[in-house]
């Protein structure tokens, strides 16, 4: 099953990232997959939804997730964030992520995001 792909919502393209029920070593490896895709787009281009419902975190996906977030500011222009919630995850990977409760709610927020890039500020 592909966990990293990209897909089309509403005719707008964006990165689906599927982390939900990964072990530790699911977890790593679909973020280096990820990290590939993403750093082989042009800066500034890269619209993401990721999904960690049920997902399994520990020192080292953290920290992993951390490097994985850093790395990918330049190309990542928004992000989306399913299956967690609170201001503790920010606090653990450093970085401002927008969190959704739904999947549904999530790519809405994208869509919206992609077609008003002004409204936030990307212009």
């Amino acid at each position: 099953m592909e966990r990293v792909y990209f897909t089309e919502y509403k005719g707008k393209k964006f990165l689906y990232i599927d982390m939900s029920k990964c072990n530790e070593d699911e977890m790593i490896a679909v973020i280096a997959n990820a990290t590939k895709i993403i750093r082989s787009q042009p800066e500034k281009s890269v619209f993401s939804l990721t999904n960690v419902t049920d997902a399994w975190f520990c020192p080292e996906v953290n920290d992993a997730m951390k490097e994985f977030l850093s790395g990918n500011k330049p190309y990542v222009v928004a992000a989306a964030v399913v299956g967690v919630s609170g201001s503790k995850i920010m606090k653990v990977f450093g970085r401002k992520l927008v969190l959704f409760d739904t999947i549904e709610q999530a790519k809405e927020w994208l869509v919206n995001r992609i077609e008003n890039p002004a409204y936030y500020g990307d212009t």
